[in-house]
């Protein structure tokens, strides 16, 4: 008889990849940058790709900040295709490599996620 085992989540092995991608994204990218990588790739996978005019959107916002060292769109999504999380289409977009990883980055981050480019909803009680 066969069973299956369903290992501890601390575990996973995708546990270990996001560990990793902590640890190599904020060496990569900087404590400003890993948090730009994480906006991608979590609208990334949830909308299934990242376009132009979206990319545009996160230019425009992240320029408008006011903090020194964050890195550009441009450089963060570099190290997002060099680093094989991302990959170009022949239209432009950009899209997981792996199905599975995007699979599992909307299940793990996709839950509560606003991106920063969207205005955010009022809750209904105070609306104005």
């Amino acid at each position: 008889m066969c069973q299956w085992v369903i290992p501890d989540e601390s575990i996973s092995p995708w546990n270990f990849h996001r560990d990793i991608f902590a640890e190599v994204g904020k060496l990569r990218l900087g404590e400003l940058g890993y948090p730009i990588a994480i906006e991608f790739l979590t609208y990334t996978a949830i909308h299934g790709g990242l376009d132009y005019e979206t990319v545009r959107r996160y230019e425009m916002y992240f320029s408008a900040q006011d903090s020194d060292g964050i890195p550009s769109v441009e450089h963060v999504l570099h190290v997002l295709h060099h680093d094989g999380y991302l990959e170009k289409r022949d239209d432009g977009t950009s899209q997981f490599v792996s199905g599975l990883l995007e699979d599992w980055w909307s299940n793990r981050y996709g839950q509560n996620f606003l991106p920063v480019i969207e205005p955010q909803q009022q809750d209904r009680g105070t609306e104005q």
